[in-house]
């Protein structure tokens, strides 16, 4: 970014207060205008090597670590669309969905052992 221009003379139109996780995104009809920004941030950072259709990148020197979430975030800095709840429910009380990002992932948890354990069900257990 060179003073709030990106590459492809895309303009930086904010400074997000937080990291946007890119497993679940909503968009309303009304703000499809930021569609063809993502895509064309993509298209750029693939014009210069970056394998986007990987989930992660294995050099850790790469400056794209997670192509999906990485590029959500740069979109995000590009618009000035309002950002609405998390729809992942990582703090609790989301009405979409629950991420799962723990281990084991609900479909594949012994619900018994673990209730022997001490460990009660996680949202995303519950919404499983």
């Amino acid at each position: 970014m060179d003073g709030g221009r990106w590459v492809g003379g895309i303009d930086a139109k904010t400074r997000p207060s937080q990291y946007y996780n890119s497993g679940f995104v909503g968009l309303p009809a009304s703000l499809q205008h930021v569609l063809p920004t993502w895509e064309s941030i993509t298209k750029a950072v693939q014009a210069f090597g970056y394998d986007s259709t990987r989930f992660t990148s294995a050099d850790r020197t790469s400056p794209w670590q997670a192509a999906d979430q990485e590029l959500l975030n740069v979109t995000v800095m590009t618009t000035d669309v309002p950002l609405g709840p998390v729809g992942m429910d990582f703090n609790g009380g989301g009405y979409v969905m629950s991420h799962a990002v723990n281990s084991p992932k609900p479909w594949a948890r012994d619900y018994v052992k673990s209730s022997l354990d001490g460990k009660p069900p996680s949202l995303s257990d519950k919404g499983f």
